[in-house]
């Protein structure tokens, strides 16, 4: 009897629930709806993620391709992600994303500044010592190196820092970083002696790396008299003469030799680099920069020679991104230059930068805006042909080819 009983109870439940909870029509089509909008959703989000890096942009970040297999993102905010994704003909896979994140300690809006302390505690950021010195040649373009190398997110640089044996404050001078980033030093004056950068390697730094630029020798002898020129004309302007040697000529007793940093100025360049007879005075210091071959040998007999990069600054100058992949590979660090960094300005006359989020880089400028002196012929021939023979040398000895060693400057 209980047994009827319950299934009585349980038939008219099951009706009720049945009566109670029959899907409408209203119902079936929101449930179709819902659906619809789901696959929809799923659709775009999946066209989203899988969409070609070429054709992906931010509003304030650039997506930049490189080998076809690689893909860059730099953001305005100074936050970097290197993705890695692996193509197939018809089927495209997301592979894990090794990422680096890099935070810079400094702003970049219209002029490099540090960050405010609280930041920079919260960054982590500190002044390590360089792993990388740009030692020279004095004119041949260490300064634009620089300012290049620094548009990169793992290197932080500066600018024409000279070594102060107390290392402590040596180390103050030097940018903030954070742990993620690389310091690199700026000063040609390194390559003229080789025996403290051996002195570094072995007790302060010890796996320091060296890169050279070199240019043509006869446009570096031009670029450093316009330079040491207006360097004088500064001193006498300051009333600063103590860095300055005043002297009576021997070649010509009529005037006086005004001295610098070792360097000799007589009149304009042409009286200044040749003797009496005319001939190319080649102890002159704007002549002897120009040897390299003499320097690098000294800097390859005491410092191993892997640790050196060598860049041919008039390639530099044409194609600022081939020199700058160099630097990439030889110091190990992520692919981040590309040919959309850089532009050539037609106005200027030479390349500028065009990195995201770094507009206090513009262009390099290989003279300054500095006004060169008119050289006659004769003399870019003289001083072509004696450094002709050395630049063949020097690129014999390198195995490597070097642009200048043509001299079209003496054409």
């Amino acid at each position: 009897m209980k047994s009827l009983e319950t299934r009585r109870t349980t038939n008219l439940l099951t009706a009720y629930t049945a009566r109670t909870y029959r899907p409408t029509s209203l119902s079936v089509l929101m449930l179709v709806i819902i659906c619809l909008l789901s696959m929809l959703l799923c659709y775009c989000w999946s066209q989203y993620v899988y969409k070609d890096p070429s054709q992906h942009r931010a509003a304030n970040s650039k997506m930049e391709s490189t080998n076809g297999d690689k893909a860059i993102l730099s953001s305005s905010n100074g936050r970097m992600e290197y993705n890695v994704k692996e193509r197939s003909s018809s089927v495209v896979t997301q592979q894990a994303q090794p990422t680096w994140n890099i935070t810079s300690c400094y702003s970049y809006h219209g002029k490099k500044r540090l960050k405010s302390q609280r930041e920079l505690q919260e960054m982590g950021c500190e002044r390590k010592l360089p792993k990388v010195l740009i030692i020279g040649v004095k004119k041949c373009g260490t300064i634009t190196l620089s300012l290049f190398l620094d548009l990169h997110p793992e290197i932080q640089t500066r600018i024409e820092l000279d070594f102060n044996p107390n290392v402590e404050d040596w180390l103050k001078q030097m940018p903030m970083s954070t742990s993620d980033q690389i310091s690199i030093v700026d000063f040609p004056g390194y390559i003229d002696d080789p025996k403290l950068l051996q002195y570094m390697v072995s007790n302060i730094i010890h796996d320091l790396k060296l890169i050279v630029i070199l240019r043509d020798p006869v446009k570096r002898a031009i670029s450093d008299y316009v330079h040491v020129s207006e360097k004088i004309t500064w001193l006498r302007k300051t009333g600063n003469l103590k860095e300055l040697a005043i002297y009576r000529s021997s070649k010509r007793s009529s005037q006086n030799i005004t001295a610098h940093q070792g360097y000799e100025m007589l009149g304009n360049f042409e009286e200044t680099i040749t003797d009496n007879h005319g001939n190319l005075n080649t102890s002159h210091l704007f002549i002897r920069k120009g040897i390299y071959i003499e320097y690098i040998k000294n800097l390859f007999e005491n410092v191993d020679r892997n640790r050196v990069l060598i860049i041919d600054g008039d390639a530099f100058m044409k194609n600022p991104l081939l020199a700058l992949k160099k630097v990439e590979k030889f110091l190990r660090l992520s692919d981040f230059f590309t040919d959309e960094h850089f532009y050539f300005s037609s106005k200027k006359g030479f390349f500028c930068a065009n990195v995201t989020g770094r507009e206090d880089t513009k262009c390099m400028t290989p003279n300054k805006g500095r006004s060169h002196p008119t050289v006659p012929q004769h003399l870019l021939q003289q001083m072509s042909d004696f450094f002709t023979p050395y630049s063949l040398k020097l690129q014999e000895y390198l195995n490597q080819t070097l642009t200048f060693s043509y001299h079209e400057s003496g054409k």
